[in-house]
């Protein structure tokens, strides 16, 4: 049976999938990826227009997913953290759940986002999180009227709060693994910021 272009473009995809997730972005080329799928060049850019338009089809919705997903569960009520923070342990977990639970239901673009992306768009994506995340950590510390956590300390906490979803994907961690990782460094947050805010509120 003669293939359609809906299927020669699914074989693009899968294909190309496979080289991303095993080479990495930078060292697969659209020759690499004919000859492997077995097509001529030619056909290959019927369907794509470059390198990046393929690689943007394979894992950008995941990308964007997770990016609005990240935004979303990163809004707090708007209330004095400071205080509230242990009784909002709860909503953080969920939300928490939440993202390994978007993580693991799409694995294998997260993988090639977090691990094989260099060159690509995305080769950033990770500071994109980070400053999301960086939004959280200066709430957390708004309130800091003795001045004692600076710019740098919230830049590494948050990198830090995004490095937590990334190591248990380099690290190939089951997902009930990953919860219990969460769960275990969700108590060790607790009581460093328990530590901290002791620290702000001594005068």
């Amino acid at each position: 049976m003669e293939n359609t272009p809906e299927m020669t473009k699914n074989k693009i995809i899968e294909v190309s999938r496979e080289l991303f997730a095993t080479l990495g972005f930078n060292n697969v080329s659209m020759r690499r990826i004919a000859k492997d799928a077995s097509l001529t060049t030619g056909a290959l850019y019927n369907h794509f227009e470059n390198k990046d338009d393929l690689f943007e089809c394979i894992v950008g919705k995941s990308a964007k997913g997770l990016l609005e997903l990240f935004s979303e569960v990163h809004q707090l009520e708007d209330v004095d953290l400071l205080e509230k923070y242990g009784e909002m342990e709860d909503e953080v977990a969920k939300k928490t759940i939440k993202v390994i639970d978007y993580l693991y239901d799409n694995f294998g673009d997260m993988k090639i986002i977090f691990t094989k992306a260099s060159g690509s768009k995305y080769e950033n994506f990770i500071d994109d999180l980070v400053e999301i995340e960086d939004v959280l950590s200066r709430r957390l510390y708004k309130n800091d009227e003795l001045g004692y956590v600076d710019e740098f300390f919230i830049h590494v906490l948050a990198t830090m709060g995004v490095r937590n979803f990334l190591e248990v994907i380099y690290h190939d961690l089951s997902k009930e693994e990953a919860l219990d990782y969460m769960n275990k460094i969700q108590h060790f947050y607790r009581y460093g910021y328990m530590g901290i805010v002791d620290k702000m509120t001594k005068k």
